[in-house]
Order: structure tokens, then C-alpha cells, then sequence
């Protein structure tokens, strides 16, 4: 959960809200880290350069033959192993389908997915994954009808290939039939601590939406059959190259109707300089249905899943360290909107 947007004087501000967590002796120490655990792994790689953190941080890797892989070090706070264990599943059932690129898991010379490291230094222990580098720029500032159309069908194509996917069952997934579903997340909102960046009226109106939406996200998990979705389709997690799609990060997978996933996307456009929401949301759906009814789709079923993914990220990024005041505006004026219509 790391891609927030607001809009301040008709200009996208995109928060990567938690890059400037890493400090240069901490990005110092994970690449120890990095390059001590490519031990691990066939083959040699000579470079290892930091890419960049959002909750996971991410090394670029190089290896003698010139070859780029990512190496993806999760973090605690952001997913757990059976999310780990979920991802890897995932891009598996993918990879088989065929019809979309996902990193390709590059296995530790154990022949396992997901290499444990525990850091002789610091005294932590490391989930870590490697894959091949996918080439490709973000889908954001590529936009375009056609390309929306396109995305549409490769996002029913990833559904298509996760929906037959059975996990053991000591790992479950998350489920968004509530406001607040990632693991051990709680509404913090009003807690004292955050007092200086909260008004009574955001708690209020917080409180409110809450109360409204958690029925009513339980009522769209329950419409038509629930199955693996990436859960955080935003624009930085979609690459384009040469017109094809490739997609990634899926630690935030939850199981649920198809609508979910879709309304994630959509969310990001919202508000867009130069495509209403409307034609957005008509061209994903153009895409990804084919002519086939998607189950639950309708207006307000999308309005109260968006609605709810902010109210997610109220409550989230006043734990962050900044100032981000203007996000929280923007989000209080849609909510207090939302709120209205439904009165």
C-alpha cells in the first residue's frame, strides 16, 4: 500500500510514501545484505545497485553476463510469509497462462523460491526473492484509449490465470470485506499522537464512512465467486513494453470477487488531466468483459470500494513521517462528497 495520489492546483502530486524511510547507512547495510545472500544463488553478480524502497526494497542486479535481475528484500510491516508464499503462487499460475509477463523467480541454489537470510550483523532475519528484471516503463503517463482497452483484457487475462490457483491450507489470504483488512492494520485515526494532524471533523466524518462502508464491502465480497486478485493495481505496478503489459508486485494479493481489483485500478483515476473518469472506467470494462456481465458492477459497488481504499489511506499516512497535509484535504473533501450522496 504505498501509491497514494492527490491533486493540488490541477497538479498530481504521486506520495511514494514510504521512500524516504531508507536512510543511506540503512540502504548501505540492506546491500551487505543483498550481495551477501546472492551467495545463495547460481551464477555470479558482480553489481548490486539500490533501485528503490515503497515498503519492499528493491536492489538491481547484474550478473557477468550482463544480465538484470531484481532482488526484492520484503518487509515485515507491509507483508508476512504466507503473503510471500501467496505471491510466489501467483506469478507461478501466471507464468503458466502465458498471456502476461511477471517476474520470473530465479530459485536459491536449494531450489526454493524464498531464501531466509539471517543478518550475522544486525541480528534480523530476511525474506527474500530474486527474479528476473522485467523491461518496461510505468503505465502512468502512457495512458491512452486504446492502451485502457488493452488493459482491460490483460487484467481479465491475469483473473483468468489466478482464479483456479489452490492454496494449502495453512496459508490464507487476505480478504477486503471490510475498511481496514491488512494483516494487523487498526484504525489509528484517533489516537492522541496524531491529534496535530487531525481535525474533529476528519474523525467524525472518518467514523462515519466506516460505519457506512464495512457492510457494504462485506455484502460485495459475498456477490459472485471470490478467487486470488493482485490487490494493488495501481499505475507503478503496471509496465509497458513494445504495447504489452507486464505486472508486478503482488504481496498484496487478497481473495474476492473480480470487482475489487478492478475498483483498486480505477481508483487511481478518479480526477486525470486529460481522461474523465467515466471514459476510463467505460474502456476497462470494454476490456476486460468482452461482453460478459461482470458480477456486482455497478456504480455504487465501484464508488464504495474507492471510497474505501481512501479511507484506508487516510488512516495510513498519518503514521508516516511528513507533511501531508494537502493529501489529507483532498481525501476529507471526497469523503465528506461521498458521504453527502448517500444521505
Amino acid at each position: 500500500m504505498d501509491c497514494l495520489e492527490d491533486r493540488e492546483n490541477g497538479t498530481v502530486l504521486i506520495l511514494r510514501a514510504v521512500l524516504d524511510k531508507t536512510s543511506d547507512v540503512n540502504k548501505e547495510t540492506l546491500q551487505k545484505t543483498a550481495v551477501a545472500v546472492l551467495q545463495q544463488y547460481p551464477q555470479h553478480y558482480p553489481t548490486v545497485t539500490f533501485f528503490a524502497q515503497e515498503t519492499s526494497v528493491v536492489f538491481k542486479v547484474i550478473n557477468d553476463k550482463g544480465e538484470a535481475f531484481a532482488l526484492k528484500i520484503y518487509d515485515d510491516t507491509s507483508s508476512q510469509p504466507e503473503d510471500n508464499q501467496i505471491e510466489i503462487l501467483m506469478i507461478s499460475a501466471i507464468r503458466r497462462y502465458g498471456k502476461i509477463a511477471v517476474a520470473e523467480i530465479v530459485n536459491n541454489l536449494r531450489g526454493q523460491p524464498i531464501t531466509m537470510y539471517a543478518d550475522p550483523f544486525m541480528g534480523a532475519t530476511y525474506r527474500i526473492v530474486l527474479s528476473k528484471w522485467l523491461p518496461g516503463a510505468d503505465f502512468k503517463g502512457q495512458e491512452s484509449e486504446a492502451l485502457f482497452v488493452s488493459l482491460g483484457q490483460s487484467v481479465a487475462d491475469l483473473h483468468q490465470a489466478t482464479r483456479q490457483i489452490d492454496l494449502p491450507k495453512e496459508v490464507q489470504a487476505k480478504v477486503w470485506n471490510q475498511v481496514f483488512y491488512f494483516r494487523d492494520e487498526a484504525p489509528v485515526y484517533r489516537q492522541p499522537k496524531y491529534q496535530s494532524q487531525t481535525t474533529e471533523e476528519f474523525k467524525d466524518l472518518m467514523d462515519e464512512a466506516i460505519e457506512y462502508l464495512n457492510p457494504r464491502l462485506s455484502q460485495i465480497y459475498v456477490q459472485g465467486e471470490s478467487q486470488l486478485l493482485h490487490g494493488d493495481l495501481n499505475p507503478w505496478n503496471i509496465k509497458v513494453n513494445n504495447g504489452q503489459f507486464s505486472i508486478l508486485d503482488f504481496e498484496d494479493a487478497i481473495f474476492g470477487p473480480p470487482i475489487q481489483d478492478l475498483a483498486i485500478l480505477l481508483y487511481y483515476y478518479q480526477e486525470h488531466d486529460h481522461f474523465p473518469f467515466e471514459s476510463v472506467k467505460d474502456w476497462i470494462l470494454q476490456g476486460y468483459s468482452n461482453g460478459k456481465t461482470i458480477v456486482g458492477w455497478n456504480d455504487h459497488a465501484i464508488e464504495s470500494l474507492m471510497m474505501a481504499r481512501q479511507v484506508n489511506f487516510l488512516n495510513y499516512v498519518l503514521t508516516l513521517e511528513g507533511d501531508y497535509h494537502s493529501y489529507l484535504e483532498t481525501g476529507l473533501s471526497r469523503l465528506k462528497a461521498f458521504l453527502r450522496a448517500q444521505s
